[in-house]
């Protein structure tokens, strides 16, 4: 969690460069209703909302269409902006001890490529004499825009949440695999982030060398591609080239040699995830799956699937 406002059962939202999605779940979790809007070109650059003008029209729009005035929502953080690194702080903390210490030291000794974040963090590891943490970081200012905009909209945002985590929330890891790669292929990026024992270990986003017009809006898959085949083609494969210098240094220099990954999971809204497996199965030699929903989101698009790992979040 990066940001609670209020406890209440949410709706889960993300939103991005190319679309809104929600997905609202009733009960113990079952999938009530996911609903989709694509945005218009500029409305969002890289994760920040450039047209507050029409950004809220296309916001309000959805919540009177889809029916969901005055529902608490977890939204997600939005990737490009989201920071995620190891720290380590005095042993014998509190949880309350370990974030005011936090909160003095970010900008001295701890030093984010954020102005005024807000951070969260995880115990990960007790040491002889400190604490082994992850901490989580994001802009205020992204964050309190996007809580801005759901508020006026007649909304009630109550947590901002990482996207990886809330999908990797969904996926029941088998034991062996204690070291996986998740890669969330979206229209226009990619966000890589590894878990080593089901804790985050490390994170990193990069855009795919795509333009908006090379897709076309869908109403089954929200985009479908436009473009030429073999664009496409070189596209994913210079992504799994990045995939490859992604892992040389998690391997070398996040975790030093100690530990092999296991298993790599693709998922988003990337309409040719198929194409994805195949190529990083064939460049890696590491297996590939298309990531797998638990068996009460078999019938939810895997577009969706974050949305609903948002919607299901404890806060």
């Amino acid at each position: 969690m990066m940001l609670t406002f209020r406890k209440r059962q949410p709706i889960g939202m993300t939103i991005d460069d190319y679309s809104i999605r929600m997905v609202e779940v009733r009960g113990k979790g079952e999938v009530y209703q996911y609903k989709e809007k694509m945005l218009p070109e500029g409305i969002v650059l890289s994760g920040k909302i450039k047209d507050y003008e029409m950004f809220d029209i296309l916001l309000e729009e959805c919540v009177e269409d889809w029916k969901i005035r005055k529902r608490p929502v977890v939204f997600s953080v939005p990737d490009a902006h989201v920071v995620l690194r190891k720290e380590k702080v005095p042993k014998g903390l509190s949880e309350k001890e370990i974030r005011d210490y936090l909160q003095f030291e970010i900008g001295k000794t701890i030093h984010l490529p954020v102005s005024e974040p807000y951070f969260d963090f995880a115990v990960i590891n007790e040491l002889e004499d400190e604490q082994e943490i992850i901490l989580f970081a994001g802009p205020q200012n992204v964050i309190n825009a996007y809580a801005h905009a759901l508020e006026e909209a007649a909304l009630v945002p109550i947590a901002a949440d990482i996207s990886s985590l809330a999908l990797f929330r969904l996926h029941p890891v088998a034991e062996e695999e204690k070291s996986i790669l998740l890669l969330n292929y979206g229209f226009g990026a990619v966000n890589a982030s590894f878990f080593y024992e089901t804790q985050p270990a490390f994170m990193r986003y990069w855009d795919l060398n795509v333009s908006r017009e090379m897709w076309a809006d869908d109403p089954e898959q929200g985009a479908v591609w436009a473009g030429e085949y073999d664009f496409l083609h070189g596209v994913i494969q210079e992504s799994i080239t990045e995939c490859e210098r992604l892992l040389n240094f998690y391997r070398f220099s996040v975790e030093e040699g100690k530990h092999s990954l296991h298993k790599i999971y693709v998922s988003g809204e990337f309409p040719n995830l198929e194409m994805v497996q195949t190529m990083l199965e064939k460049a890696l030699n590491i297996p590939v799956s298309i990531f797998a929903p638990l068996e009460d989101t078999s019938s939810l698009p895997i577009r969706f699937q974050t949305s609903f790992g948002l919607a299901t979040k404890e806060v």
